[in-house]
């Protein structure tokens, strides 16, 4: 039989409790780091609002539906209608995002369209058209609906909103915009948010 050789410990051997970190296991790491930084720059609150708030916030110009970054076409009445069935039959609408300004209103991030119709549908503007299901609702407008309904439809939290708050980094908001958006249009404003965001602020600020 050959005699055992005589080998040295290795570290793992001589303290059992450490176990090697891989690359992104240290505490140190850039990519740690930019996770911590993200988490303290990007301030939100979500709230289940009911659909008369929005649009008295919207029609008080408490939401800036026209921000520079956005320009989105008009939704056509139909998908308007559609979203007005939605929330009749009870149908999950995506959220809505906003940010916070420095004076106390708000910026439309994501959902420009949808608070757009929901202002006009409850200020009666249009009529319901090509519903899908609700047949019996064609062609109301928001008066034309039992007060039952109107009641339900301005006071139940029907939509939730995901604002950025103001101690958000104003760049991020053009940045959660883009990526809510990638796939579609963006603004001339994307090769410059900061002028962008920048232009806003100070119109908000007047």
């Amino acid at each position: 039989m050959l005699p055992r050789r005589a080998t040295t410990p290795t570290r793992s051997q001589t303290f059992p409790g450490k176990i090697k970190k891989g690359r992104f296991m240290s505490v140190q790491t850039p990519l740690v780091q930019s996770f911590n930084n993200a988490q303290a720059q990007l301030v939100v609150q979500t709230a289940d609002l009911p659909l008369g708030t929005l649009a008295g916030m919207v029609e008080a110009n408490a939401i800036n539906l026209e921000p520079d970054f956005q320009r989105r076409e008009r939704w056509t009445p139909d998908k308007q209608s559609a979203l007005i069935e939605s929330f009749l039959l009870n149908v999950p609408v995506p959220p809505v995002y906003l940010a916070e300004e420095a004076n106390g209103t708000y910026t439309a991030i994501d959902g420009k369209q949808r608070l757009k119709a929901i202002a006009e549908y409850l200020n009666n503007r249009f009529s319901l058209r090509n519903l899908e299901r609700l047949k019996t609702a064609e062609s109301a407008k928001f008066n034309d609906l039992p007060s039952e309904i109107t009641n339900a439809l301005k006071l139940r939290p029907f939509l939730r909103v995901v604002t950025l708050l103001k101690q958000t980094d104003p760049l991020l908001k053009f940045e959660v915009f883009l990526r809510l958006n990638r796939g579609g249009r963006v603004s001339q404003c994307a090769g410059d948010s900061e002028r962008c965001f920048s232009r806003q602020s100070k119109r908000r600020n007047l």
